[in-house]
């Protein structure tokens, strides 16, 4: 999905992140900007360490509260 690609590019997760999120996006069936936020926080409990996890938490809080400008910047 190029929407989860684009936010790893913009926000350097790794190659594991990015197939993490979009495993737990396509699971959750909701394409929707709080579902990419929920993929976000789901796949922040599989981070290598504690510090990467809550930098992955922040990202999907992040994502929730972007404008629907930015927001459709990463979804189109």
């Amino acid at each position: 999905m190029q929407a989860t690609e684009r936010l790893a590019k913009e926000h350097d997760l790794t190659e594991t992140e990015g197939g993490s999120v979009l495993s737990f996006l396509a699971a959750g069936g909701d394409l929707s900007q709080w579902g990419m936020a929920n993929a976000v926080t789901a796949a922040a409990k599989g981070a290598d360490n504690f510090d990467r996890q809550e930098e992955l938490e922040r990202l999907g809080g992040a994502l929730v509260a972007l404008p629907a400008g930015e927001w459709s910047k990463i979804a189109r």
